[in-house]
């Protein structure tokens, strides 16, 4: 079993729901922080979902429920959460092109 430590999305988010990362087949995927930085000089909200294969993000899979971030600020989110092959993970903003994500973890194949 391999195990490699990567950055599995580095993205700024829109205003709608969009795949930040999709698992790839025949691996399993520890998702260990979410860095959120908001670019804007007022506050935006963030809303993460964790989708199992198949899925849609809604509310069942919300794993930050627009959660604030202050202006020009930076939120550090630790995780230990395990996703599987074809589980995705989706985010919006508030407001399209403020806020940053950077996604790290490790791939296991």
């Amino acid at each position: 079993m391999a195990l490699t430590p990567k950055s599995l999305s580095r993205n700024q988010l829109t205003a709608s729901a969009v795949t930040q990362y999709t698992v790839p087949g025949s691996t399993t995927t520890r998702v260990t922080e979410l860095l959120i930085t908001n670019t804007d000089t007022i506050q935006h909200t963030i809303t993460v979902h964790f989708v199992p294969s198949g899925g849609s993000a809604d509310a069942t899979n919300q794993v930050l429920p627009a959660t604030p971030v202050e202006a020009s600020e930076a939120l550090i989110v630790p995780l230990n959460t395990i996703l599987a092959a074809g589980d995705f993970i989706a985010a919006l903003a508030s407001v399209a092109s403020q806020v940053n994500l950077l996604i790290s973890g490790w791939e296991m194949t």
